[in-house]
């Protein structure tokens, strides 16, 4: 499915609409969190909210933490992906499928999303 993403902050790859909010998990995703790690994810996770309330007028109801964290956890996976690629070969069938859905990062409210509850978990113990 194609996005219109917006990439105003960094040129990070942001796309959103009521109780959703998606990342493309790209280049520019990869640049800004390799330079800031946790704490980068973190500052997206509040522009995000921030611009998601500008946009709708109301708050996203994802805490910053789980936001951040399923941000930052897509994109190592992803990065691990691609080197697993390297290893097995880029037609090995879990990399094509890791990579085809990681490419985007779909970041739901608990009504949008089943697996909030997750990231709201991992989020307790994410060092951020």
């Amino acid at each position: 499915m194609a996005y219109n993403w917006d990439r105003k902050y960094h040129d990070v790859g942001l796309a959103m609409q009521p109780r959703i909010v998606r990342v493309d998990n790209d280049k520019a995703l990869y640049e800004f969190l390799s330079k800031g790690k946790r704490k980068a994810a973190l500052k997206l996770a509040d522009r995000i909210r921030s611009v998601y309330e500008t946009e709708y007028g109301e708050e996203l109801q994802i805490s910053r933490r789980s936001l951040a964290c399923e941000i930052y956890d897509h994109y190592k996976i992803l990065r691990i992906t691609y080197s697993l690629g390297k290893v097995f070969g880029e037609d090995f069938l879990p990399i094509k499928w890791m990579k085809r859905h990681m490419g985007v990062i779909d970041c739901g409210e608990k009504k949008e999303d089943n697996n909030r509850f997750l990231w709201d978990l991992f989020a307790l113990f994410w060092r951020g």
